[in-house]
């Protein structure tokens, strides 16, 4: 299901997606062998990372094209570390708009000024974490939550 043009897709015929992408790296990580590790394209990978990355923003959607939100952060770093790809053009502003995705009780939305929700609120602080950028929180207000 890897795309030519970097990432891994759902199913044959499929655009990449990063969430599809996060779980097929973790596959091949979990395999754990050379083979697996060696079937990542990674310079197409991180091209494709930075086809999602929103300039300026910090965000990154799901797909090119598609939504964003929290979720696709967390996917994309998450799989840029385990394959080696957490460059600063990959992190430039993201740790910000993390932290622009808390709202007022604590918690995180997928965007910044929408809801809460744990989901959401697990992705920006693993995110965050990968980041080694947790300081950007108001910890105390999110663990009152």
């Amino acid at each position: 299901m890897q795309s030519p043009t970097g990432g891994f897709s759902g199913g044959p015929g499929q655009e990449p997606h990063v969430a599809a992408t996060y779980a097929a790296v973790n596959v091949l990580a979990i395999i754990g062998t050379r083979e697996a590790y060696e079937l990542i394209d990674r310079e197409k990978l991180f091209e494709f990372f930075m086809r999602v990355k929103q300039s300026g923003e910090g965000s990154f959607k799901m797909m090119v094209g598609g939504e964003i939100d929290v979720r696709g952060t967390y996917c994309v770093l998450a799989a840029a570390t385990i394959t080696n790809l957490l460059r600063p053009e990959l992190t430039e502003g993201v740790a910000e708009f993390i932290a622009r995705c808390q709202t007022y009780e604590g918690g995180i939305g997928g965007y910044p000024g929408v809801e809460a929700h744990g989901g959401y609120a697990f992705c920006g602080l693993a995110a965050l974490e990968l980041l080694g950028r947790t300081d950007v929180l108001d910890v105390d207000t999110f663990a009152r939550e």
